[in-house]
């Protein structure tokens, strides 16, 4: 990626006030992602359907879990699913 673009992202996520973060996950806690229904299978793999997961999960979190009916038995405790520490960019 051209350090324009990426300059320019950065300067966009500033705006809108959003942080970077990095997430550590690992093979259980891809396959609870995946048995929980917030990944296909097939996905497993794919580092940005991976964060696009997570991401969907963490939104998820002020929605009732009624909206979930389906899913909101098979979800473990957060803390089983992602360890997160703060990644800073500068």
């Amino acid at each position: 990626m051209c350090f324009t673009l990426r300059q320019r992202r950065h300067r966009q996520r500033q705006q809108r006030r959003i942080k970077v973060y990095s997430v550590e996950v690992d093979d259980e806690g891809i396959a609870r992602l995946i048995d929980a229904g917030w990944l296909e299978e097939r996905e497993g793999l794919d580092g940005d359907c991976i964060a696009n997961a997570i991401e969907n999960l963490v939104e998820s979190v002020n929605e009732p879990m009624s909206a979930f009916p389906t899913i909101s038995s098979a979800l473990p405790p957060k803390a089983d699913i992602i360890r997160v520490r703060q990644y800073v960019r500068s």
